[in-house]
C-alpha cells in the first residue's frame, strides 16, 4: 500500500509538473526514488542519499534538471556529497534527541560552511544557480529541524500558515 501510494504520489508530481512546465520528469523522476528506494532496501546501516532525494525531486519540479549529464558531472557530485554527509549528520543528531549536543558540531558547521562555498562558486560548470541554491536550501531545512524544539517548529508552522501578513505601509 505504502509503494502504491509513493508511485501514486510520483505519477501525479510527473502530470503537473508536465502541465505547468510543459517537461516530462516522469523517468528521471522514478530514477531517483529508485535510487532511494534500493539503498533503503539493502537495509544499510544508514542511507545517506535523503537530502540528494529530495533536491532532485525539487529540481525536476521546478524544471531546473535538463538532463543525466548534469547529475554525473563532478561538480553536482561534489555538492551532493557534502550535502547528503552533513544533513545525514543533523538528521542523526535530531533523531538521537541531542539538540544541542556539541557533538560533531565543528564537523557541521565545517561542512554546512562548504555547502554554501560550492553553492556561490560561480566556476561550477553544468549547474545553474537555482539547482545550486536548493542544495542550499535543503541543508539549511535539516539544519533548522536539528536545532529546534518540536514545539518551536509547530509554532513556526503555525504562525506562517494561519497568521495573516502585515505589511508595513
Amino acid at each position: 500500500m505504502l509503494l502504491n501510494n509513493l508511485l501514486k504520489f510520483l505519477h501525479q508530481l510527473s502530470e503537473e509538473t508536465y502541465e505547468t512546465l510543459g517537461k516530462d520528469i516522469h523517468l528521471q523522476l522514478h530514477s531517483a526514488w529508485g535510487t532511494w528506494l534500493m539503498c533503503v532496501g539493502e537495509e544499510k546501516t544508514a542511507c545517506q542519499i535523503e537530502a540528494e532525494l529530495l533536491v532532485r525531486t525539487i529540481n525536476l519540479c521546478g524544471g531546473h534538471m535538463v538532463d543525466d549529464e548534469i547529475i554525473s558531472s563532478t561538480d553536482y557530485k561534489n555538492i551532493s556529497k557534502v550535502t547528503n554527509k552533513v544533513c545525514f549528520k543533523l538528521q542523526n543528531r535530531k533523531v538521537s534527541g541531542c539538540i544541542n549536543c556539541k557533538e560533531n558540531h565543528n564537523e557541521v558547521e565545517l561542512e554546512m560552511k562548504e555547502v554554501v562555498k560550492l553553492v556561490l562558486d560561480s566556476s561550477s560548470c553544468g549547474i545553474n544557480k537555482d539547482m545550486k541554491n536548493t542544495f542550499l536550501a535543503v541543508a539549511k531545512s535539516f539544519y533548522y529541524i536539528a536545532h529546534v524544539t518540536e514545539e518551536l517548529l509547530n509554532f513556526h508552522i503555525s504562525k506562517v500558515l494561519f497568521e495573516p501578513l502585515e505589511y508595513d505601509s
